[in-house]
């Protein structure tokens, strides 16, 4: 059985979702302890117990530890179960977190299939389920991870209420990738996105991004897309690169201006692109997983440069080493990821 502690590092809920992604993934048992340790409440909260319990129900896992404030969870995979799956995460609780755990513990799925997600789809410290589409699912394409994503309903703080629908086909295997000399970046495309509140928002934010990214002589095509409320009503913008996998979002709160948030966006951007990255701070932890797997099954070396080595980055990659044969190399002064097999 593999033991994780889950207060190394940033010692937060990446752990526990990548932990147990492979741990699903590779029938391997695993222990968490020292969970979230080091937060003011640590233990398992209603997004990590969601994650805990979807993929228990995906490979009828013995399951240990499972329930709120939890330290400890001991996770004994079994037999996968192909099926239908919805999972109501309750509240605003992050849609596109568990999708990290889900899609990565489905990479050996058999046949297609079908997940539904409640939760939120636009939270604070998660990305965006924009940013999730246009992003990280453009990454997947890239190394032939075939994800379709539908958005049924948009899900804000603190009422939820999205709804969002998933299909994963069957992999045969995923591509090599080296991903280390930044291509030029032609356009900036994106969305703005208001729900029960004023369209106007929606462009006041998107005339704000463009505006800041023409300063710095890139031209913006953003979407603007007004939503009729559903159980919460909330404001977000998300852009990413023609080019390259560079992304970034925005999300609007009472009493912050929309000229602030797009601005907030436009900035967050702009540092990927400013650094030569070809991969952005934020998707460059959810790469860590997949890089892993690829290196492990065709014992060839992959690479990306990023912006910023970020403490969730480093998180995954101590996890990914624990289950797999590979060793991550890291060069921080240039801010490249390299992998190769052991």
């Amino acid at each position: 059985m593999i033991r994780i502690d889950g207060s190394h590092g940033e010692g937060g809920g990446q752990i526990i979702r990548t932990a147990l992604g492979f741990s699903c993934l590779l029938q391997q048992p695993v222990e968490i302890f020292n969970i979230r340790k080091g937060r003011k409440q640590p233990g398992l909260k209603n997004q990590h117990l969601s994650v805990v319990n979807s993929l228990a129900s995906l490979c009828n896992a013995e399951v240990e530890g499972n329930f709120i404030n939890s330290e400890r969870i001991v996770f004994k995979p079994k037999e996968f179960e192909h099926k239908k799956m919805k999972i109501n995460i309750g509240t605003a609780g992050s849609v596109t977190l568990l999708l990290q755990s889900l899609l990565l513990s489905l990479l050996k799925t058999k046949k297609e299939l079908e997940i539904e997600v409640m939760g939120g789809t636009e939270v604070k410290w998660s990305p965006t389920i924009d940013y999730f589409q246009n992003v990280i699912m453009r990454f997947f394409e890239f190394i032939g991870y075939g994800v379709k994503l539908e958005v049924i309903h948009r899900g804000y703080y603190p009422e939820g209420g999205g709804f969002v629908r998933i299909k994963i086909k069957p992999v045969k295997s995923l591509h090599n990738f080296k991903l280390v000399e930044q291509e030029e970046i032609n356009k900036v495309r994106g969305v703005s996105v208001v729900t029960g509140l004023d369209e106007k928002i929606a462009l006041r934010q998107a005339v704000s991004a463009s505006k800041t990214l023409f300063e710095k002589e890139l031209e913006a095509s953003i979407e603007k897309k007004l939503f009729e409320k559903n159980r919460s009503v909330g404001t977000s913008i998300t852009l990413w690169t023609d080019s390259n996998f560079i992304g970034a979002d925005a999300l609007g709160e009472k009493g912050k201006p929309a000229e602030e948030v797009g601005r907030e966006a436009a900035l967050k951007l702009l540092e990927g692109v400013k650094a030569g990255a070809v991969v952005d701070k934020h998707l460059a932890d959810n790469i860590i997983p997949y890089m892993a797997w690829i290196t492990a099954h065709d014992k060839k070396e992959n690479s990306f440069k990023t912006s910023e080595i970020t403490n969730h980055c480093l998180s995954n990659i101590w996890v990914a080493e624990k289950f797999l044969p590979v060793k991550f190399v890291i060069d921080k002064e240039k801010s490249i990821v390299h992998s190769k097999c052991l």
